[in-house]
């Protein structure tokens, strides 16, 4: 996913792409980026999670460095995107409307309620692609999510933003001055490995988590969307995973351990020598691990969250 996420933003000759990661990561990176002959691609390290917007800013920072004026293009990896020329052509348009300063994302038109994404409010047309983004909403309750998805003036934030990179800095000094400020000196005292730069930890570790969406895009002015034509997914759900595996005739995606009768719509995912029955159930999520049994529903996107961040604080899989 990485690698595709790579290939389908190259849509200019002056072009450089970084990677943003943690620690954890850096093998895999650059053992993808090999595999594309990118291997001296720039890759800037996070010594700890801190949501979107310091990575972001971070990647900034560089780009600024280097070019002043340049444009930037902001893409999450674990997107799956079909249609590259129709994506391609979206962020061609996006990249003509941010040379004229504005801030831009990519909207998806939502196909049903989903709790675990962001919307954007469709606000004044400044083209027949483009709109003005009256408000952003994160991630609502299944009721507003229902009433978004009726009305059809909201659609759905892709997270994938373009915009020029010297605005945005200008707005984050503002808006977030000292998360800007620890993110400089955590490359003030960053330590480099070729083309790899491992960020401070201590100066990162100063600054508040915030996504990318409320430190900034929700109190910037000019923000546009851009109508999009293509398939996308957000693979960052359970439910958005079994969305694109190949499934059988009752809609089961099924590890090669489980029995199923009369059942529909499951996503049966196991890494153990076990047998998994499963009879007369639908739309129902079984994970197994050596260390944890999870069963839910395929709706339950926000409750997984939660339930992940719980055993997270508690170390309960280690007891």
């Amino acid at each position: 996913m990485l690698q595709k996420a790579i290939k389908r933003n190259q849509v200019a000759q002056r072009q450089k792409t970084i990677i943003l990661t943690g620690t954890h990561h850096i093998a895999l990176v650059e053992e993808q980026l090999e595999e594309i002959n990118m291997p001296g691609t720039s890759i800037i390290v996070e010594p700890e999670v801190k949501n979107t917007a310091p990575a972001i800013i971070a990647a900034a920072l560089r780009i600024y460095e280097e070019s002043a004026n340049a444009i930037m293009i902001v893409s999450p990896s674990d997107h799956e995107i079909q249609q590259v020329n129709e994506y391609r052509q979206s962020i061609i348009a996006a990249i003509d409307l941010a040379r004229q300063g504005y801030y831009v994302t990519l909207a998806i038109k939502p196909i049903r309620p989903e709790v675990a994404y962001g919307y954007m409010k469709h606000g004044v047309a400044i083209s027949d692609q483009a709109f003005v983004v009256e408000k952003f909403f994160e991630k609502p309750s299944l009721k507003h999510a229902k009433e978004y998805v009726n009305s059809g003036k909201y659609f759905w934030n892709s997270g994938i933003f373009v915009f020029p990179v010297n605005r945005f800095l200008d707005d984050v000094s503002i808006l977030e001055p000292m998360m800007l400020q620890y993110i400089r000196q955590a490359f003030d005292r960053a330590s480099f490995q070729q083309n790899t730069i491992f960020l401070d930890k201590d100066s990162y570790g100063q600054i508040h988590a915030n996504s990318i969406d409320y430190a900034l895009m929700e109190k910037a002015h000019r923000v546009v969307a851009i109508k999009t034509a293509f398939s996308w997914n957000d693979l960052g759900t359970l439910r958005s995973i079994w969305e694109v595996q190949p499934k059988d005739i009752n809609g089961n995606v099924l590890s090669s351990n489980a029995i199923t009768i009369n059942t529909k719509n499951l996503y049966i995912n196991s890494t153990s020598h076990r047998v998994i029955a499963a009879v007369d159930i639908g739309d129902i999520i079984i994970i197994e691990t050596d260390d944890i049994l999870l069963v839910a529903n395929c709706n339950s996107s926000k409750s997984i969250r939660l339930l992940a961040d719980h055993l997270s604080r508690t170390n309960i899989h280690q007891r």
